[in-house]
């Protein structure tokens, strides 16, 4: 009986933080595998209002959009960041690292 308590608690609680811990490394192993460099070609900034039980939530949305030799590519960024960056600044993903950084191509 212990032995089949145990072994539906693995399931039940076991698999799902399995499953979930698997896919954020995949994720995390994907960004990191990615490399371009690019140019800064606009900046997005949009808001949306909600309403949570009866209050006004109003949310802040910052998009970085660069022109890759892929194509455009978009990134979302925190505030600072967005005020940060201009449009014709240069920009990189080097393979292995999580960020972008900032270079004279």
């Amino acid at each position: 009986m212990r032995l089949f308590g145990f072994i539906f608690l693995l399931l039940f609680f076991g698999l799902p933080i399995a499953l979930f811990a698997f896919l954020v490394f995949r994720g995390i192993k994907g960004t990191k595998a990615d490399e371009w460099e690019g140019e800064v070609i606009d900046k997005l900034y949009k808001t949306k209002t909600s309403y949570e039980g009866g209050r006004k939530k109003v949310s802040d949305f910052y998009t970085i959009v660069f022109k890759t030799n892929k194509g455009e590519r978009k990134l979302a960024v925190t505030s600072g960041e967005f005020e940060g960056w201009k449009v014709g600044d240069k920009a990189r993903k080097v393979k292995g690292k999580l960020g972008i950084e900032r270079c004279n191509i």
